[in-house]
């Protein structure tokens, strides 16, 4: 176990930590940033970092074999985390005031998005080679949602709410509701691409949307509910051999 803290005042500086199959958790009153190293700078099964100026505000946060992670900055500051996971990954937590999160996986796993949070700032999640399930995500102020998955991988989605922006998801395989039973996407403009259907288990249920484009370069089936506040502007529907 590694344990990291500043009180009173004070930035951290990363360079290699290692606490294979253990825990790291880090507290600094400052910023938390790389050393620029180039290696990743937290191998450890659990990660737990906060700050009050930014978790990887200079360069990313570069985390090795982590399965459990929760990043959360109480000031303004960016999140930028790159995970090269070897198991299945939960990101307990990201939250922010009026900034950015970008977490970006890799490792072929899969990738649960319990809570990502910001007061006015933009949340972009990628996971590379595996499912992204996004249960909880929350851009406000002027703030935009952007999910995808890369080589493979479906994306489940739980509640995304980015009221009076814009929501983008690109799924190189499916597009689906969690069952949940409440508006999986509350924005004004909403953009959906996938290649094995869009809403194909469950109706994809919007709210609030006004632009929507959603298409599926596969045979995927479209399924989508829009409870509109405003006149509503449909682009784009496609798909190839399925319905709309």
């Amino acid at each position: 176990v590694i344990n990291l803290d500043t009180t009173t005042s004070g930035n951290i500086t990363l360079g290699t930590l290692t606490a294979a199959a253990d825990t790291v958790t880090i507290n600094s009153v400052g910023t938390l940033n790389d050393d620029g190293a180039g290696t990743p700078d937290i191998t450890a099964d659990t990660v737990n970092l906060d700050a009050a100026g930014g978790i990887g505000n200079t360069a990313p946060i570069q985390l090795s074999q982590t399965d459990s992670l929760d990043a959360d900055d109480t000031g303004n500051g960016a999140i930028d985390i790159e995970n090269a996971a070897d198991a299945a990954v939960t990101v307990n937590s990201l939250s922010t005031g009026n900034n950015t999160i970008d977490y970006a996986q890799t490792g072929s796993q899969t990738s649960q998005i319990t809570s990502a949070v910001t007061a006015d700032g933009t949340v972009t999640v990628s996971n590379d080679g595996a499912a992204l399930t996004a249960q909880t995500v929350t851009a406000g102020g002027t703030g935009d949602i952007s999910l995808a998955t890369t080589t493979a991988g479906n994306i489940i989605v739980g509640t995304l709410t980015a009221a009076g922006d814009g929501v983008t998801i690109n799924s190189v395989g499916t597009l689906n509701d969690d069952g949940a039973g409440t508006p999986d996407i509350t924005a004004d403009t909403v953009n959906l691409d996938a290649v094995g259907g869009i809403g194909n288990t469950a109706p994809i249920q919007l709210s609030a949307t006004d632009t929507l484009d959603a298409d599926d370069t596969g045979n995927g089936v479209i399924d989508i509910e829009n409870a509109a506040d405003a006149a509503v502007t449909v682009n784009s529907l496609s798909t190839g051999n399925n319905t709309i």
